[in-house]
């Protein structure tokens, strides 16, 4: 594999799985908030 393949992928990977943290993270803060309208 070339090495900027590699690096794109292994970028794309950790962009995935930074989004899946933020999604978790922001449903946990909605639920402890309630109806909290903050960003």
């Amino acid at each position: 594999l070339d090495i900027e393949e590699q690096l794109l992928k292994v970028e794309a990977e950790a962009g995935y799985a930074i989004n899946l943290a933020d999604e978790e993270i922001n449903s946990e803060e909605q639920a402890m908030s309630g109806s909290g309208d903050s960003e």
